[in-house]
């Protein structure tokens, strides 16, 4: 399948209180062919999220994540997943050089509300910024097919904090703590992903 990036169409929700996210690729794709092969990686994700927009189970159809939610479940009293946001995402391992407006259109186009470097050059974090993804940093290995789950990343007054995030890799018997963060944006630059 083939896929452009007028041919994919989404409605990304504002950023929920909560996130999951899975790593599906470590490295931002450039090629129409890595382009192709990350939105078919990433489409069970935005189906899912699709399908919690509709108050339905997010991960009814991904049975490498059911039993993993399931652990977050016995986690936190009244946890539901379709109450946070389901997206593949990209986790690079070192910094984000760089990144054109074309690939981080097909990105959001692709479902994926985020990207996680240890460091982004120039004026990368703003480019995906600019099409509502969050540029997450993070200076730990996160290895393809990684679930992390983010709580609380958007605050009580409907903002984002810079720093450190409550972030757990989880897996269906347990949840470790992983460094993740967010620097600091105004709410001009936050919009695209607050609204």
């Amino acid at each position: 399948m083939t896929f452009t990036k007028d041919s994919l169409s989404y409605e990304k929700r504002p950023l929920t209180k909560d996130i999951a996210l899975r790593v599906i690729s470590k490295k931002v794709p450039s090629t129409k062919e890595e382009l192709d092969e990350f939105t078919t990686l990433a489409y069970p994700y935005k189906s899912g999220e699709l399908a919690a927009q509709v108050d339905s189970c997010p991960v009814a159809k991904l049975d490498n994540l059911r039993e993993s939610v399931g652990f977050l479940k016995q986690t936190y009293e009244g946890f539901r997943i379709r109450h946070a946001q389901l997206s593949g995402i990209v986790a690079v391992d070192g910094d984000l050089e760089k990144i054109d407006d074309d690939t981080a259109e097909h990105l959001i186009a692709s479902g994926s509300i985020a990207v996680i470097a240890k460091k982004y050059e120039g004026d990368s974090d703003k480019v995906l910024l600019e099409h509502g993804i969050l540029p997450l940093v993070s200076g730990e290995e996160l290895k393809e097919n990684t679930f992390v789950f983010i709580r609380n990343i958007r605050n009580e007054d409907l903002g984002v904090e810079a720093g450190e995030l409550e972030a757990y890799v989880v897996t269906p018997h347990t949840q470790v703590s992983v460094n993740i963060g967010i620097k600091k944006y105004d709410k001009e630059e936050l919009s695209k992903i607050l609204e």
